[in-house]
């Protein structure tokens, strides 16, 4: 468990005392060894919270300078440190944990710690309650210092250079977590440095790390000049109580005392909380007769609370005089104190000695803490640099020392007198001038300048402010490096005259003021440049400050801040009210000490400054060289607590998917779904027609296969075109293809329309709604599911179905930022889709797969929809974006920020608020550095690391990484339009390819289609006679000579070749299996018709083909997509066949006799070969060409003149007769479908002068008389047809 105030840091894990006790009940730091031997103590069960009497690090138990807390041993580091400590029961936990990284001269440190033992539990701190890093190069300057994830305010952390090593300190009270779990620190140093945890006696003094400012780099050591404890001279027996006495090797051995002889444990009755009681020696007194054995070493320990242990050599004791009854008293020193509180325990152990608990008095030598005297010290700043000032307590002596130290942070040149002056306090200097002393030294501690004053002279150094400081002359045109220390000592004296304004400080209260008189220099050529910059206002909340950058490569620096005001149409007008500022450099931090509301009519605000430049600034021109941005109250009448914890988290593997793809069947003829991004970015970017053009050539190369495909289409909805869609349609035959064309065509033709162009609020990139429309398909059709979706978008998803106020940022259907749950929400769309059975293969067009867009967190809010975003959710956005309105052709986020056109700031009480002066991703940074130079930058770039990723986003991701999260490990980009066709085409035309698709139709005899033909079920087999070049059905692996296959319901059925090489062309017979009743149809003499569609954009041609029995040879080659049409029609059927004789009145005769023959020719009455058919016969006639002949007539009659010739044809609705023109005998004929029979209806005539059959004509009468004949028999058969 970690806790989150200092006191946590006394805490001792359970781990820690088992791992310890191990250690030494193994025996690897044996007793005698020169290394601290490690005592562990049992955990607090509780670790109280400090109390507001008692706060955290001010009056809590300090560790003592050199105390050796337990911790677990650990394996060695993966770089070796130089700095390795030697007692292995101390090393710190390397592996793993501390580890160092080196770029452009920078050192990133990350120390590792889960489980504290590395800060053992907060036990590394030291009395000031400062964690640090030793290392043995010198430090240049501390960039930055993050633990766990939130980045220290410079004054914080600070650094120091000294003999025993570099050190980097940071203030425990800073952090979120005590110790911390994941620290961070950026260093730039002269070298590669090796790094390890500092001991608690190790880390400098607050004051020498100089936090609130930069590194000290003095190279002095790193003993504190301040605040540091004078011990008093005696030490008195302090009141304890013998609690414990043992003489046992088990009673040893459970407490982890190894071969330690006896001892004893005694309370301590003193001590507590801002008096803490301290140790110095420990008296034994031993009695008479075992003086000649008392020797041997000492250990003493405390515990309850965390454990701290003293060895003391036998040979370091000292004599002392014993107490009544003991014949000899060992007084064993302690180096440096042991602190108690009462009720802690001490343990006393011996090494070698026998005595019972009667033969000897412990006696526990210190003091309390409200025995000591204590120094002062303060800690000012001044405009160039930082006040240190200590002074000795007074107490019991009258009179105190005082050291002023001011450091100098820029070059200067020092003229004229040099003041230093306290407050009174009830003292004033001595009467005379003598021991006051001035010194100045370089920031190498070489000495630059001194001056004393001399008792009984006045000469340069004389008493200012009623003896409360001293004025020294000074030195003349001193030059002095940035780094240098200007050093004032002085004595004071009690004086009961003078006033006291703090009686609890017995001594002049600092920090006071030390002042000298600095001779300005400049470096540059065009000195004390007075400019205005000014600026317009972004927004029009109170102003609490505002900020001056350079905007251009001008090298400048800011040497007075003169005034400032707001600008209205008729002049300008200062503000009144103070004003603080800060200038680094050439950059301006200015504050209120109150806000100020921005007047109605003010149209902008204007600071001026003095300025000392490499080149002359036009005062006309001024925003070419310096801009100045404001800092604002966003938000006055909030709470200062509604500004805490307004960042949204992303949640846990935010951008990873749950569901994989499913497997994609291995067969051309699927289901698929083409869906289409037609967000307004397709249209800025011209990639309308690449879109279309693409899906066309999906549904050209498939058509006439098995494949059904459905288009789709979305933008900040789906459909944004509703006419733009049809869902899954067949496209084996050419009226499927065309209604998916259409589709296409309609979605090219509405993104080129001005409404689509031109409009707002529909043109965003919604992924969610567009899966969305995939997963209610698949819901509604289970069994004609989408086998594969290919999913083309141009852009990152940037809206969601989430709700009004509900979409990440708040943001509305003009969405154009990245926000995790726009991720999220079409992730778990898509993974709904793949659990269905659907394959979805995210293609993403126009981007290079290197990019990396932003993706941030849904508390990343647009500035005009934060009214939005609160009202939603009742909060504040935790950052707030801001567009310049400078959209330099940039579609993504990442492109606006690179270009300057977009700013992100992190909502807090005071925002500067300025083009530019938002943070490469928002880091709260004082001053926000511009350009952002603890970055390194690669071609112009700046590169980010995981320190960002706690500000206003979640992270950067590439479009195959975004892509993946729809799908899974198979996204695909085409870095332009131009490349979309061949990408997508090589996607969904890949299990077509190398494919032979036959279509079956059936026809009747004429060719023509029948109604509700059988199409499933007819029998294919294919051979590739060359070798084995035919894939086998699903479930068997390798390639066979042989398949046989069965058309579907569509008539379907396709065979799929697989080649050695790409180019390589197979011959295929294809061989129909005969059914009954149905031969194959040929067209064109051709038993297929066969045609080639290619992967690229070749137009489809035909394809020859060789008739075999039965089937048909083809040649194929592995990146073809070949189809074939091959029609059945049905065997021919025969029909019964009559002849009804008549006579002139339409009434039936006997007697007459008929042959029928077939027809030699396709016209005409020419016929050979016996009859088909006689009178009486029950013969049938199939359809073709017949003659009739009648071979003798009933009595009385006469035979026919001549043959006659009909045909007779069948179709779908029976048979048909059809008669030679002129035969006029020929009175009626038809069909009857209850018998399937066709039948002729002839006259004859009475006998006379009549030709035979074959003769040339009748007389006139008989002609009329068959005429009359004819008119019965029409309406006879007419009767008879119905």
């Amino acid at each position: 468990m970690r806790h989150t105030t200092a006191r946590a840091r006394f805490a001792r894990p359970v781990r820690a005392l088992l791992a310890a006790v191990l250690v030494m009940a193994v025996g690897v730091a044996p007793a005698g060894a020169e290394d601290p031997v490690v005592i562990p103590a049992a955990e607090s069960s509780s670790v109280s919270e400090p109390s507001e009497e008692s706060p955290a690090g001010e009056s809590d138990v300090q560790d003592s300078a050199s105390e050796a807390v337990a911790g677990a041993p650990s394996s060695a580091a993966s770089r070796p440190s130089a700095m390795a400590p030697k007692s292995p029961l101390l090393a710190p936990k390397s592996a793993e944990s501390v580890s160092v990284t080196r770029r452009d001269g920078v050192d990133t440190i990350t120390v590792h710690d889960p489980e504290g033992e590395l800060w053992q539990w907060g036990g590394k701190a030291s009395k000031e309650d400062i964690f640090a890093l030793k290392t043995n190069v010198k430090i240049t300057e501390v960039l930055s210092v993050t633990a766990d994830g939130r980045e220290l305010e410079d004054k914080a952390f600070g650094w120091t250079n000294t003999r025993s090593g570099a050190f980097i300190g940071f203030d425990l009270h800073a952090l979120h977590t005590i110790p911390p779990v994941e620290l961070v620190i950026e260093a730039k140093t002269e070298r590669e440095g090796d790094y390890e945890i500092a001991e608690s006696d190790e880390v400098p003094a607050r004051d020498t790390l100089q936090m609130f400012e930069v590194g000290a780099d003095s190279l002095g050591d790193s003993t504190p000049v301040a605040g540091t404890l004078r011990q008093a001279e005696t030490f008195r027996p302090l009141d304890v109580t013998r609690t414990n006495f043992w003489n046992g090797a088990a009673y040893r051995n459970q407490h982890g005392f190894g071969t330690w002889g006896r001892g004893a444990e005694v309370t301590i009755n003193e001590g507590e909380r801002g008096n803490t009681a301290f140790v110095h020696s420990v008296r034994i007194h031993f009695k008479r007769q075992h003086a000649n054995n008392k020797g041997g070493d000492l250990l003493l320990a405390k515990n309850q609370r965390y454990t701290i242990n003293r060895q003391v050599a036998a040979s370091q004791a000292k004599n002392c005089t014993p107490q009544a009854g003991y014949g000899e008293c060992l007084e064993f020193p302690v180096s440096q104190p042991l602190d108690f509180w009462s009720g802690d325990t001490m343990a006393v152990y011996f090494k070698g000695n026998s005595a019972d608990r009667n033969d000897y008095l412990i006696e526990v030598l210190g003091r309390t803490a409200s025995e000591d005297l204590k120094d002062y010290s303060w800690t000012g700043q001044t405009e160039n640099g930082s006040l240190t000032t200590t002074a000795t307590n007074a107490k019991n002596v009258g009179r105190s020392d005082v050291v002023m130290t001011r450091t100098i942070n820029k070059d200067s040149i020092i003229s004229g007198p040099i003041d230093a002056q306290l407050t009174h306090n009830g003292f004033d200097l001595n009467s005379d001038v003598s021991g006051q002393e001035l010194i100045i030294q370089g920031p190498d501690g070489r000495e630059l300048y001194r001056a004393a004053g001399k008792a009984g002279e006045t000469s340069g150094v004389s008493p200012i402010g009623d003896w409360a400081g001293v004025r020294f002359s000074g030195p003349q045109g001193l030059r002095v490096p940035a780094g240098s220390k200007i050093i004032v000592k002085m004595n004071y004296n009690r004086n009961n005259r003078m006033p006291v304004k703090d009686s609890s400080v017995d001594a002049p209260i600092g920090p006071g003021k030390l002042t000298y008189t600095e001779e300005r220099q400049s470096n540059f050529a065009y000195p004390n440049q007075r400019i205005s910059v000014c600026a317009t206002f972004t927004e029009r909340t109170p102003l609490t400050g505002f900020k001056i950058v350079p905007s251009s490569d001008i090298k400048a620096e800011i040497v007075a801040f003169n005034e400032s005001g707001f600008l209205f149409a008729n002049g300008s007008s200062g503000i009144k009210t103070e004003t603080g500022q800060k200038v680094d450099g050439d950059q301006l931090i200015a504050r209120y000490n109150e806000q100020v509301a921005i007047p109605e009519e003010a149209n902008g605000h204007c600071a001026i400054i003095t300025v000392d430049a490499d080149r002359p600034i036009d005062p006309n021109k001024v925003s070419n060289h310096f801009i100045i941005a404001f800092e604002h109250n966003l938000y006055p009448n909030e709470l200062d607590s509604a500004f805490e914890g307004l960042r949204i988290g992303a949640p846990q593997g935010w951008d990873k998917p749950t569901v994989p793809n499913p497997g994609l069947p291995k067969r051309c003829g699927q289901n698929i779904a083409i869906v289409m991004d037609a967000s307004n970015s397709v249209i800025v970017e011209k990639g309308i027609d690449a879109m279309a053009n693409s899906a066309l050539h999906i549904v050209n190369s498939l058509e006439g296969t098995g494949t059904s495909v459905g288009i789709y289409n979305f933008g900040s909805q789906a459909p944004r075109f509703t006419e733009a869609e049809v869902t899954s349609t067949p496209i084996y035959d050419e009226a499927g293809a065309n209604n998916v064309r259409r589709a296409i065509e309609s979605y090219r033709s509405n993104m080129k329309a001005p409404a689509a162009v031109n409009s707002v609020g529909a043109g965003s990139t919604n992924w969610e709604a567009a899966l969305e429309q995939i997963r209610k398909y698949n819901e509604k059709n289970p069994s004609n599911r989408y086998d594969a979706v290919y999913f083309v978008t141009d852009g990152f998803p940037t809206y969601s179905s989430a709700g009004e106020g509900l979409t990440g940022g708040a943001e509305g259907p003009s969405a154009g930022m990245v926000h995790v749950s726009d991720v999220t929400r079409a992730r778990d769309v898509a993974d709904q889709v793949k659990r269905q059975g659907s394959y979805i293969q995210p293609v993403l067009v126009n981007v290079k797969p290197s990019f990396k867009e932003p993706v941030a967190k849904d508390s990343t809010v647009p500035y005009y929809r934060v009214d939005v975003y609160r009202k939603a959710r009742n909060t504040l956005p935790g950052d707030i974006l801001y567009l310049w309105g400078e959209n330099k052709n940039g579609t993504f986020v990442r492109h606006l920020l690179n270009q300057g056109a977009m700013d992100i700031f992190q909502v807090a009480r005071r925002v500067i608020l300025g083009k530019g002066f938002g943070d490469v991703l928002a880091s709260p940074r004082e001053p926000q550095p511009r350009p952002d130079t603890s970055r390194p930058k690669t071609d112009g770039q700046v590169q980010l690391d995981k320190r960002d990723w706690s500000t206003w986003a979640a992270g950067e991701r590439t479009p195959i990484e975004i892509g993946n999260v729809i799908g899974y490990d198979n996204a695909r980009v085409a870095e332009t339009f131009r490349e979309l066709d061949a990408i997508l085409s090589q996607l969904a035309l890949a299990n077509c390819t190398g494919s032979v698709t036959l279509s079956k139709d059936v026809v009747d005899a004429n060719g023509n289609a029948v109604n509700n033909p059988k199409l499933s079920g007819w029998q294919f087999e294919a051979t590739t006679p060359e070798g084995d070049y035919l894939v086998p059905p699903a479930g068997q692996t390798g390639r066979v000579t042989t398949r046989a296959a069965e058309t579907d319901s569509t008539g379907q059925v396709e065979f799929h070749l697989e080649t050695d090489t790409p180019d390589q062309s197979v011959r295929v017979n294809i061989v129909e299996h005969e059914v009954d009743g149905y031969s194959l149809f040929p067209r064109n003499g051709n038993n297929a018709v066969c045609i080639v569609r290619y992967t690229d954009k070749r137009p489809p041609t035909t394809l020859e083909v060789e008739n075999l029995e039965n089937g048909f040879q083809l040649v194929a080659r592995s990146g073809e997509i070949v189809t074939c049409a091959v029609s059945n029609a049905e065997d021919p059927k025969n029909a019964g066949f009559r002849i009804d004789k008549v006579d002139q009145d339409g009434k039936p005769i006997d007697g007459a006799r008929f042959d029928v023959y077939r027809a030699s020719n396709a016209t005409g009455t020419e016929f050979a070969g016996d009859p088909v058919w006689t009178t009486g016969s029950t013969s049938t006639l199939e359809p073709g060409g017949y003659v009739l002949v009648e071979r003798k007539a009933p009595v009385g009659y006469a035979l026919l003149p001549r043959p006659i010739r009909f045909d007779l044809t069948q179709s779908s609705e029976g048979f048909t007769i059809q008669v030679e023109t002129g035969a006029d005998f020929v009175v009626g004929k038809g069909f009857e479908s209850e018998t399937s029979t066709v039948f002729l209806k002839v006259a004859n005539v009475l006998q006379g002068e009549l030709p035979k059959t074959g003769g040339i004509g009748v007389h006139w009468t008989t002609l009329l008389s068959l005429l009359l004949v004819a008119l019965g028999g029409s309406l006879a058969a007419r009767r008879s047809r119905a």
